[in-house]
């Protein structure tokens, strides 16, 4: 028998998440941040490069959050993104509550997008859950994350030795 598992593929759940980033934040009339990226585009920006603002999605990974059964053993996945509201001020060096002022309507409008929505079939919705802390840079960026977790539950089919 042959080893299988279902429910892992988080790449399934990456586009769809971006699509309503893009959707909430960049294709309204009241359009607030420049860039959506993924974790494969922000891998490859310097940070002097940065169009801010923008909002960076980035898959963390995952956890068993229960197991059970025995050969076809079913598995609940929790699977945690990060999506990082990014903005940038000259004068944040003498006043990061400018940096602030420009994050936090971005982050609400992230909040509101994805908490409570499913990012794809098999998918429970989005709930958060405690972030990282705020970042700062020389460069005068602040990196402002969110963290959200949703559920899929899979099997894992073990082939017995013979």
């Amino acid at each position: 028998m042959a080893e299988t598992c279902t429910g892992l593929d988080w790449t399934l759940a990456e586009a769809p998440t971006r699509e309503r980033l893009v959707a909430k934040l960049m294709s309204s009339p009241d359009a607030c941040v420049k860039k959506v990226l993924t974790a494969k585009e922000v891998t490859r920006l310097q940070e002097a490069d940065q169009v801010v603002p923008a909002v960076y999605l980035v898959y963390m990974g995952f956890g068993v959050a229960s197991a059970d059964g025995e050969g076809a053993l079913r598995v609940t996945y929790r699977h945690k993104w990060i999506v990082s509201v990014a903005v940038q001020s000259a004068a944040a060096q003498t006043d990061p509550q400018l940096l602030h002022a420009a994050a936090a309507p971005i982050a609400a409008r992230v909040a509101a997008a994805l908490h409570g929505w499913a990012p794809a079939k098999g998918w429970a919705a989005f709930e958060p859950v405690t972030p990282p802390p705020v970042a700062y840079s020389d460069l005068g960026y602040c990196y402002v994350p969110q963290a959200f977790v949703s559920t899929t539950v899979g099997r894992s089919i073990v082939g017995r030795p013979g």
